[in-house]
């Protein structure tokens, strides 16, 4: 996925805008609703840690998983079946067979917060530089 300075190098000025436009109204109303269930949770007493960084190789899992388990909880976050550490890096533990699931009553959505998508465009402007130096 390209950055948004990457597309206006590409395409120009005009599409690019375009494009931003059209894509941000979804985005943020995502956003939002995103927003709305984390604030319910935290009200709710949930933990609501999540292990997604935003940079590809640093800790695991998905942009819409939040810890399942109360506030205050010991050991590592778990929503489901993954567990992670306070580094955010993830691993599959099965629940034991006969025990409830564990999981917030609320589900996110796949889009990123926007301190996450920051965080990614700009690792992916820094490594594009880094390849565009290697080629010269």
């Amino acid at each position: 996925m390209a950055t948004w300075k990457q597309q206006r190098a590409t395409y120009g000025w005009r599409r690019t805008a375009v494009e931003y436009l059209r894509r941000q109204p979804r985005i943020w109303r995502r956003r939002a609703v995103n927003r709305w269930y984390d604030l319910r949770a935290v009200l709710a007493g949930y933990c609501n840690n999540q292990p997604y960084p935003a940079i590809p190789g640093e800790g695991g899992g998905y942009a819409h998983w939040r810890c399942a388990l109360k506030r205050g909880h010991e050991g590592m976050h778990r929503p489901r079946n993954y567990v992670w550490n306070a580094g955010g890096h993830t691993d599959n533990l099965p629940i034991p067979h006969g025990q409830p699931g564990v999981d917030q009553p609320w589900e996110r959505s796949m889009t990123m917060t926007r301190r996450q998508d920051r965080q990614r465009d700009r690792w992916m402007n820094r490594r594009y530089a880094e390849m565009r130096a290697s080629r010269d």
